[in-house]
């Protein structure tokens, strides 16, 4: 008699080790399961396993965890309770939308989603709710945004990839959220959009590459410690007041990304630059500045005579990029193979 208890006992043992050991390796967004939260399964081979993550979501309460097995699953999943849904592993555990839809559509509170390959959506997750945590997904060839905010605040999305979406991270009315870890890559439209009124958002640590990062009428936003390849960033504004954000510490091909913001009489000769911004900046002369391969060589933003001199600005997309800026000069630059030369707005 005591032997089938020994067994058992090392079998509950290794059933907590287990989920320990999913716990630990998705530590930064499971929420430690409590008296008042339970576990769901999806997708296993034993009893009250779910063949269905919206089945699972249905019969699941607030605080509750629900864990997907590796396994395809075509669904439109719809999540409306403050739960966490964890996957197996994300190369494995993949959520099919079969364009059909969004993949996952966040309507409530308080959702942490990790462990998934999320693909073949509309988009392939939206939320406009606030507090959740997007981590360590694989948000890829959805027809529109991988990763869509709509007046949605202090989310986090990290250790993310997203990739070869129409487009790849937007941020509309959404405010105070996080990007960061994260490597956002050959997206059709932009790789991060911070656009209408999307405010004070920090992103960090990410590695954009074939797709740019632009702020359009936001205000605020952190951007350190990024590396741009084959891109930049994008600034544009109904007022200077959207033109002014922290921007420090990035690389374009593997250059000094200059912002200045509200600076006066200074000059730029002859630096080592991958992009350079200007913003709110009047009397600054650039000159013997070569940059190549970004969104924008020189963007001048709201700035007042800045004179640019013997540069060479080729096979961006827009070779200088004015924005609500007056007498300025241009003289002795090769400005060439680029898809604007000179954008003046």
């Amino acid at each position: 008699m005591k032997m089938p208890i020994f067994v058992i006992g090392i079998f509950a043992l290794g059933l907590i080790i287990g989920i320990s050991v999913i716990k630990e390796n998705n530590a930064n967004i499971i929420n430690e399961t409590s008296s008042k939260g339970k576990i769901l399964y999806v997708g296993g081979s034993g009893p009250n396993n779910y063949t269905s993550i919206q089945d699972a979501i249905n019969d699941a309460n607030d605080g509750d965890t629900i864990f997907v097995y590796s396994g395809i699953y075509y669904e439109n999943v719809v999540i409306n309770k403050s739960i966490t849904l964890v996957g197996e592993d994300k190369e494995t555990t993949i959520i099919d939308g079969g364009y059909a839809g969004d993949v996952v559509r966040i309507v409530c509170e308080k959702v942490n989603i990790s462990g998934f390959k999320i693909r073949c959506g509309n988009s392939g997750i939206t939320a406009s709710t606030n507090n959740n945590k997007i981590c360590d997904c694989d948000v890829n060839n959805n027809r529109f945004e991988g990763i869509w905010f709509s007046f949605s605040h202090y989310n986090s999305i990290y250790d993310c990839e997203v990739c070869n979406n129409g487009g790849g991270i937007w941020l509309d009315y959404s405010n105070n959220n996080l990007i960061y870890n994260c490597d956002i890559n050959n997206n059709g439209g932009k790789g991060i959009a911070v656009g209408c009124h999307a405010s004070y958002n920090e992103i960090y640590n990410c590695n954009i590459s074939n797709n740019s990062l632009e702020i359009a009428n936001s205000c605020g936003t952190i951007i350190n410690s990024c590396n741009f390849k084959n891109s930049g960033i994008l600034i544009k504004g109904s007022s200077s007041f959207y033109m002014i954000h922290n921007i420090s510490n990035n690389m374009v091909n593997g250059k000094p990304l200059l912002y200045y913001k509200n600076g006066n009489n200074i000059v730029l000769d002859g630096i080592e630059a991958g992009q350079i911004i200007l913003a709110n900046c009047n009397n600054f002369s650039v000159t013997n500045f070569s940059v190549s391969n970004t969104v924008s060589g020189i963007e001048i933003l709201y700035c007042n005579n800045i004179s640019i001199c013997n540069c060479s600005l080729s096979n961006n997309e827009k070779g200088v990029f004015y924005w609500n800026s007056y007498n300025n000069k241009i003289c002795n630059c090769n400005i060439s193979n680029n898809g604007e030369g000179i954008l003046i707005i």
